[in-house]
């Protein structure tokens, strides 16, 4: 690899980002560095139809159960149920579609909430007193396994996939995890207790498991 060309890239890369690399692998020639850093993006290019589709998925689901059981529409139900921790980033999302002149539908407002706000309703306070677990576990997640189907299961599967997740949609390492293919395989067995059909769906188009085996 050229001085300049290697120069360059870390000028835009940042050297800190490609020193990260190198220390991991401190056998690597240059070629090799980069060649992991085209490799992570590739994973991460990967894992986007199995995450999109399980947050797509959780948010509907989570939606479509609280607003059943407390007789309409999610976000005009929300005061009903949410703690205070969470009510900002609703209003939030409320302002910011005001401001782009759009009216702040029920659909809206769900699709622009967080991946980190679903994933919050399954903390262990909204256990209490049932207001919204275990009441809704069936509808929400209706397809696992009774054994599995628990608050805090789901909780921990959704954190562990919401680290992934930020960590992809912020162009961060992931090539080095060693688990990663692990995380992948509960991704999709977590989007399968959704919905079967979304999951038989998106394996169509899935190719992690090739993208991974690339390096090995």
């Amino acid at each position: 690899m050229q001085a300049n060309f290697k120069e360059k890239l870390e000028e835009v890369l940042s050297k800190e980002k490609i020193d990260a690399y190198r220390n991991r692998r401190n056998d690597s020639s240059d070629e090799e560095i980069y060649a992991h850093f085209l490799w992570n993006i590739q994973l991460g290019e990967a894992l986007y139809p199995s995450i999109q589709a399980l947050e797509v998925a959780l948010r509907n689901r989570i939606s479509q159960s609280i607003a059943k059981k407390f007789n309409g529409e999610f976000y005009k139900m929300a005061h009903k149920f949410l703690y205070e921790s969470e009510l900002p980033e609703l209003e939030k999302v409320e302002a910011g579609l005001k401001q782009q002149g759009k009216s702040p539908t029920n659909g809206l407002i769900i699709e622009n909430l967080r991946f980190g706000f679903w994933t919050s309703l399954f903390d262990i306070r909204y256990e209490h007193r049932q207001i919204l677990w275990p009441v809704l576990l069936k509808s929400t997640i209706p397809y696992a396994s009774k054994y599995l189907r628990t608050r805090k299961e789901m909780s921990k599967r959704l954190n562990t996939i919401r680290r992934l997740r930020n960590r992809v949609f912020h162009h961060g390492s992931i090539w080095h995890w060693k688990d990663l293919s692990d995380q992948h395989k509960l991704i999709l067995e977590t989007l399968k207790w959704l919905s079967p059909e979304l999951h038989d769906l998106i394996i169509q188009v899935d190719r992690f498991q090739e993208v991974f085996e690339m390096d090995t």
